[in-house]
């Protein structure tokens, strides 16, 4: 994968380097989930890169399975999802920690903010510096400084949005691992409604 995806990153941003962590934001799904869609891609002759990851339909379908796996709310779907993204925030909130139940009300309130790159994006924008946003943006709820930057973030009038998700959330997701999570389960989610027979020999 590196010798596909090194010059094109070289090409953009100039050398990035070799070492393992200049390599910590590219994520793919896991192993066995990649391996099981070119397994249904080569059984049906449905290539998984004609499969449309922006379906409507297939976003739906999979934010309702991790509403009711993760959350189990009861009569709620969530939000009608426009995009990969809409559908990545649910994944995230499942993922993170949170000092409170994680209801629906409770997505409503920090779903803007749900993404580590979204805190890091605005912090920045507040003045801190790219190392200060990057630690900060770890939301480490039970860290012993938390109170004392929560009160800086009050002090520099952050939105009490921001102020708010700082104190209930922690161990944020950014964007990057969540979509490439959401497209393997639409593709997923495509195989098992369009050829149902092959998906069960395959994946049941």
């Amino acid at each position: 994968i590196r010798e596909l995806i090194c010059p094109r990153l070289n090409q953009k941003f100039g050398h990035i380097g070799s070492l393992n962590g200049d390599y910590l934001n590219i994520f793919l799904p896991g192993w066995d989930e990649l391996e099981k869609i070119g397994r249904l891609s080569q059984a049906t002759g449905k290539a998984f890169s004609e499969i449309l990851l922006e379906d409507s339909r297939l976003l739906s379908e999979v934010q309702k399975e991790i509403i009711r796996d993760d959350f189990k709310w009861e009569n709620e779907s969530g939000f009608p999802p426009k995009n990969t993204a809409d559908v990545a925030r649910y994944y995230a909130f499942a993922r993170c920690n949170a000092n409170q139940e994680k209801s629906h009300a409770l997505f409503c309130d920090v779903r803007t903010r749900i993404f580590r790159d979204a805190v890091f994006y605005e912090l920045g924008i507040m003045g801190f510096s790219e190392y200060d946003a990057y630690d900060l943006s770890k939301l480490r709820v039970r860290s012993p400084h938390r109170q004392l930057e929560t009160d800086r973030l009050a002090d520099m009038d952050a939105e009490p949005n921001l102020i708010f998700v700082f104190k209930v959330l922690e161990n944020l997701w950014s964007l990057a691992p969540c979509l490439s999570r959401i497209n393997a389960f639409v593709m997923r989610k495509y195989y098992e409604t369009a050829f149902p027979i092959e998906f069960e020999k395959l994946c049941d």
